[in-house]
């Protein structure tokens, strides 16, 4: 529903009317910034001011049917119908609030199928009461026995021939009812709203009646139209269906009673002696206030307190589906994809981080987003080519560009969001980082090198740069420290340089790689979501994998008040 904004200003004669809907009828409750009303009996919904919106959602369950005594079949479920966006006018609407269909108990010289459900209707909306629960019969004419059709369809009843009593159809907004079986034992459950009705198996179980289906239209979720369970000759009867719907009752070795289904469910009674059907309910919701939060979907979602936290791990849609009137800022952390680190069979320099954005206060609107989430890049095949670098992750006008690739023996380090770290053999410097330039920056330079090769930039820091010597090749910069998702972690950490000679660089804190050791351990890949760069390849002639590590992929994160 949309939301809407204004003053609540001229109730008194000459004003405009109120931007929200107004109305009385029902058990009235609050949700938020919404207002529910409950008809569990007839009466009117009467709407006195009509909203700048002037929809309503709706949910409105016909009354359930009833099983058939003596293994008879499941009573159906009623219709179950629901929706947004219901046009209204300021009118009085009449509310009907359909019964549940009357239980029935089996004589020996009476043997009766159960009774329908009654129509709930509200506005141009009728369920239809649920189906009847079929009876036990002696003959097999074509019809005998058979469940009734309603909202949901009635479990089949038995034969002592061996006919197939059928369940009955789903006329509309439901399921079919299951059949019953010859032979006398066992009878079809009802059908519910989510599902049909079970199928009864011969002289061993009675069918189950369908589950009924959730809704939140009040707040909180609640399941209602479940069908009754058919009834058995000897055993247990069928479960009856969530959301309202009773078991059915078995008539030996002590005749049983089916309980009554649950009122204002539309939930079916189980079938042998069976009790009532569930009465229905129509239940009208509608925005009464502004909404003071925003509410989005998209992403992984998390709550901090009075926060809530969408994390895209890889790439989709940020919607805001209701922006809110007090508070509609959000903060965000964007961050690129990691580059590769250069080197292949000759050590190299670490990745350089992906980008790193943050801020708190950014404007958003009522409308989806498209974000994209950075892959990281493929450490260096050849010692022709630097690493690859990161790609870039974007939240709305936010880009944080992907980190740059750590140098290789015959080539530099590239620029990015963070630089790549420079090779001891070129001595060309370390790739720039912040680039293109960003304020605040998204990331620092990669680190120089000496006679030994240098680390990627992080966003925090620099990478560090190569020593004079072969055996100290430098860490990658130290990453940044976010709490946007309620705790603190470091990401966007540069890779370390490779070793000609010992042990290779570490990762900056941040998910950097470490760089590859002298003929030992390979080069550490990036940690995935957190932008690291990949360590720089070691002196790796004698590795089974001698490229440069891969960079880690981009996250973005956006954060906003929800209560």
């Amino acid at each position: 529903m949309a939301n809407f904004y204004g003053s609540l200003i001229g109730f008194g004669g000459g004003g405009v009317s109120a931007p929200y809907t107004v109305a009385t009828g029902g058990t009235i409750t609050t949700d938020g910034s919404f207002k529910v009303h409950t008809f569990n009996s007839s009466g009117t919904f009467q709407i006195t001011n009509l909203g700048t919106d002037a929809e309503v959602e709706y949910l409105v369950i016909g009354g359930g049917g009833s099983g058939s005594g003596d293994r008879g079949g499941g009573g159906g479920a009623g219709g179950y119908r629901t929706a947004t966006g219901l046009g209204v006018t300021a009118t009085s609407y009449s509310i009907t609030v359909g019964g549940g269909g009357a239980g029935v108990v089996a004589t020996t010289s009476s043997k009766t199928p159960g009774n329908s459900g009654s129509n709930s209707v509200f506005h141009t909306i009728t369920a239809t009461g649920g189906g009847y629960g079929g009876h036990f019969v002696n003959t097999e004419a074509a019809t005998d026995g058979d469940g009734g059709d309603g909202g949901s369809g009635g479990g089949g009843g038995t034969t002592d021939g061996s006919g197939t009593p059928a369940g009955g159809g789903s006329t509309s907004y439901g399921n079919n009812g299951g059949n019953g079986v010859g032979g006398g034992d066992t009878a079809g459950g009802g059908g519910g709203s989510s599902a049909v009705g079970g199928n009864a198996t011969y002289q061993d179980a009675a069918g189950a009646g369908g589950n009924g289906t959730a809704s939140s239209i009040t707040g909180s979720a609640v399941t209602r139209a479940g069908g009754g369970g058919g009834g058995i000759n000897w055993g247990t009867g069928g479960a009856g269906g969530s959301g309202g719907g009773t078991a059915g009752a078995s008539q030996g070795p002590v005749d049983g009673t089916s309980s009554a289904a649950t009122a204002n469910t539309g939930s079916g009674s189980g079938g042998g002696d069976s009790g009532n059907g569930g009465s229905g309910v129509v239940i009208i919701r509608y925005q009464f206030q502004a909404i003071p939060y925003n509410v989005a979907t998209g992403g992984t979602i998390t709550t901090d307190g009075d926060y809530k936290v969408h994390t895209f791990n890889s790439s989709g849609t940020f919607e805001i589906t209701t922006l809110g009137a007090t508070s509609s800022a959000v903060e965000y952390l964007v961050v690129a994809g990691g580059a590769g680190g250069g080197g292949t069979v000759g050590p190299g320099g670490g990745g350089g981080a992906g980008g790193y954005r943050t801020a708190t206060g950014f404007g958003v609107t009522a409308s989806s987003y498209s974000i994209t989430v950075g892959a990281g890049g493929a450490g260096s095949t050849s010692l022709l080519a630097p690493g690859s670098s990161g790609a870039d992750s974007v939240f709305s006008s936010i880009t944080s560009t992907g980190g740059g690739g750590g140098a290789s023996n015959s080539a530099a380090a590239t620029d990015g969001g963070s630089g790549g770290g420079d090779n001891r053999l070129i001595n060309g410097g370390g790739g720039s980082g912040n680039t293109p330039s960003t304020s605040p920056s998204q990331g620092n330079d990669g680190g120089d090198s000496d006679n030994a090769n240098a680390g990627g930039g992080g966003a925090g820091a620099a990478g560090g740069d190569g020593g004079a010597t072969s055996a100290s090749p430098a860490d990658g910069g130290v990453g940044l420290a976010s709490s946007i998702t309620g705790s603190s972690v470091y990401r966007a950490g540069g890779g370390g340089g490779g070793a000609v000679s010992g042990t290779g660089g570490a990762g900056g804190n941040g998910g950097g790689g470490k760089g590859g050791d002298d003929y030992t351990d390979a080069p550490v890949a990036g940690t995935a979501n957190t932008g690291g760069g990949g360590g720089g390849s070691g002196d790796t002639s004698a590795q089974s994998s001698p490229n440069g590590g891969a960079g880690g992929s981009g996250v973005v994160i956006i954060r906003y008040q929800f209560q």
